[in-house]
């Protein structure tokens, strides 16, 4: 019969790096949550302050996704992040003409 091999959960094997998001995680839900945001002065301003919302709420469930070894899920949603990165950049490029 052939051996069984276990392993150990991904916070076991890479508590460092868990431990930094654990910081970040930490100090988003202050910042946003405890806080609170900011009054909105005009429609872009209200963009930017949804989108640092929507990042947050997807870098926590990469990070759930990657406690528990779901690398693969966690992947896109990493690709969803990263395309609302390239989104708010097409936003902030036409600041300027962006209507108020």
């Amino acid at each position: 019969m052939a051996e069984t091999i276990t392993v150990k959960p991904a916070p076991e094997r890479y508590p460092e790096y868990f431990d930094i998001v654990d910081d970040v995680v930490n100090k988003l839900v202050e910042w946003i949550h405890t806080k609170g945001l900011a009054p909105h002065k005009n429609a872009l301003a209200f963009v930017k302050t949804l989108t640092i919302v929507r990042a947050f709420n997807l870098y926590k469930s990469i990070n759930l996704l990657l406690r528990t070894d779901h690398w693969e899920d966690a992947a896109i949603i990493a690709r969803s992040l990263f395309e609302l990165l390239l989104n708010l950049e097409e936003v902030l490029r036409e600041e300027d003409t962006c209507e108020l």
